[in-house]
């Protein structure tokens, strides 16, 4: 009889261990077909929104070259002004000049002015007086004509960059559409993979619930069969004994050990706001590649993790200083005004630090 119980038990402890093999055993093709499914849908998402960045950047730079082009004329009118100013007021000073000449022609003889000197010396003073005057009626000319020749440039560098500017500004709104139109097939690819994104997630909970409790019937029937064996030889040692300490043995012996219990737990556009950041990445030791909504991060590396009671999942989202993400996980720790962004590699997580950025809901 003893016998038979021994083996009832251990034919139980088998039966719990090999079940759950041959259980995952045939789970292992669908899982593999169902990680396919979920790199093959994270690539496609990836894409898309990789060609929606490549944009984002290019309107970054555009309105980049839109500033400098923009202080440029700012620069080059300030600079056309300050040179009319000076060309007026050097004009001015010629037509007085040649006015004041008119005027005192009759006694202004230049070679009177030497002959009438008093000496040598005073006509060499005289003389000099007479260049020095000349010199500087020339260079009053050159003068207005090189301010006249660098307002001719200026005003030229101003039609050029104002039509840079033009052409800048076309450039800019082209690719703001060109965003818009893969930011709305990003949405599109995220709504029609959806269904099959939760499914691929919940069947990974399913799985990982279904790994939990085969471990813990594992080990259940473990201590079972230990228990039994330990209670076999309670038996054997009991009955060398006297009466009294056998029926102590016989007590203690049929009192089942209890057993841990065991509980489960389920877990169930165009808005800018300023929120807390910090982040993460898959490669962390501990963590899954699969986001809470389902995507791969492997493939699908532009993600970020939100309260969705603040940002809802799926939703496509700018990060400044990061980019174009989708709103595809959550955190214990990500609650309120507070999001993680991720990135590959540790190394970037340390690089990104915690900082505050502006959050836009597309």
């Amino acid at each position: 009889m003893k016998s038979k119980r021994l083996l009832v038990s251990v034919i139980s402890a088998l039966m719990v261990t090999i079940f759950p093999l041959q259980v995952f055993a045939a789970e292992s093709a669908k899982e593999i077909e169902a990680k396919k499914e979920s790199a093959q849908i994270s690539g496609k998402i990836d894409k898309t929104l990789q060609q929606a960045n490549e944009k984002y950047r290019e309107i970054e730079s555009l309105q980049t070259d839109v500033k400098e082009t923009q202080n440029k004329i700012k620069e080059t009118q300030a600079s056309i002004k300050t040179t009319e100013n000076s060309i007026k007021k050097r004009t001015d000073a010629m037509g007085s000049r040649m006015k004041n000449i008119q005027i005192n022609e009759s006694s202004f003889n230049l070679f009177d002015t030497l002959m009438n000197a008093d000496s040598f010396s005073d006509f060499v003073s005289r003389l000099h007086a007479v260049t020095v005057i000349q010199d500087a009626e020339r260079m009053k000319v050159e003068t207005l004509a090189s301010d006249k020749e660098k307002l001719e440039k200026l005003q030229a560098d101003l039609a050029t960059n104002q039509q840079s500017l033009v052409t800048q500004e076309e450039s800019l709104a082209q690719e703001k559409q060109e965003l818009d139109k893969d930011v709305a097939t990003l949405k599109k690819e995220l709504a029609d993979n959806q269904g099959l994104l939760e499914t691929l997630s919940k069947d990974r909970i399913v799985k990982e619930a279904m790994e939990k409790k085969a471990q813990a019937d594992k080990e259940k029937a473990k201590k079972q069969h230990q228990a039994a064996k330990e209670a076999e030889a309670n038996k054997v040692v009991a009955a060398t004994t006297n009466a009294d300490k056998q029926a102590e043995s016989n007590s203690q012996t049929s009192q089942e050990p209890k057993q841990p219990e065991m509980t489960t737990s389920t877990s169930g556009g165009g808005r800018t706001m300023m929120m807390e950041s910090t982040a993460y990445s898959y490669s962390e030791a501990g963590l899954t590649p699969f986001t809470a909504t389902g995507l791969d991060l492997r493939e699908n590396p532009n993600a970020i993790a939100v309260d969705p009671s603040v940002i809802p999942l799926g939703s496509i989202v700018e990060v400044s200083g990061y980019g174009l993400a989708i709103a595809a996980d959550t955190g214990g720790a990500i609650k309120g005004n507070i999001i993680d962004v991720h990135f590959p590699t540790v190394e970037q997580c340390y690089q990104w630090g915690r900082r505050q950025v502006s959050v836009t809901i597309k």
